[in-house]
């Protein structure tokens, strides 16, 4: 063999190695189809009976009566906690574990720390809390509370301020938490990033 000819082999060697690299992208695509129906909801969230306080609290559900998300507005001052007891109540229409699963805020280092905290309507007995707030963040609760069907729950905010808070009227940010309810399995399962 020639010294071009082994230039040439050596080259094509070379090359037939580095184009799998090159080209190693490689997708199967799979073709499926879902059909969707409706079904009852396992849940149904209503204002608390103190979920409306002038000055102190507005709680609003939307969606209703069906009853799937809510907005709040809370004043706080500074005090060592603040307490919106039953601002919110849960109607479980099926057996589930309640779990909360994203936490976002923009209130900064004005809130410490933050819990929900779930009561049953008709005993009062607190059956569990969830942190939502620690160090003025975001907290990663992996708490779940088992709901039966037929009950009816009350949950209360309790918030800790991180003091001195700026003056009466000020616009602190907003938190905004998802709850989650596993009709399945009593683990909490993450929101994927919306």
């Amino acid at each position: 063999m020639t010294r071009i000819n082994k230039k040439v082999l050596l080259t094509l060697i070379f090359l037939s190695a580095l184009i799998p690299v090159v080209a190693a992208d490689v997708i199967y695509y799979y073709h499926g189809s879902v059909t969707v129906y409706t079904t009852a909801m396992p849940i149904q969230l209503k204002c608390g009976p103190n979920g409306n306080v002038p000055s102190y609290i507005t709680t609003k559900v939307c969606n209703a009566p069906r009853g799937s998300c809510i907005t709040a507005t809370i004043y706080i001052t500074n005090s060592t906690y603040d307490y919106f007891y039953h601002f919110l109540t849960i109607k479980a229409f099926k057996p589930g574990n309640l779990f909360v699963t994203n936490v976002s805020t923009t209130t900064g280092t004005y809130i410490k720390c933050a819990w929900l905290i779930i009561q049953c309507a008709s005993t009062g007995k607190t059956i569990g809390e969830f942190k939502i707030i620690s160090n003025g963040a975001p907290y990663r609760c992996t708490t779940t509370i088992s709901l039966t069907n037929g009950d009816s729950y009350c949950v209360s905010l309790l918030v800790e301020p991180n003091n001195p808070l700026p003056i009466s009227g000020t616009d602190l940010g907003t938190l905004s938490v998802y709850l989650g309810y596993n009709v399945v399995k009593s683990c909490a399962i993450p929101l994927p990033p919306i």
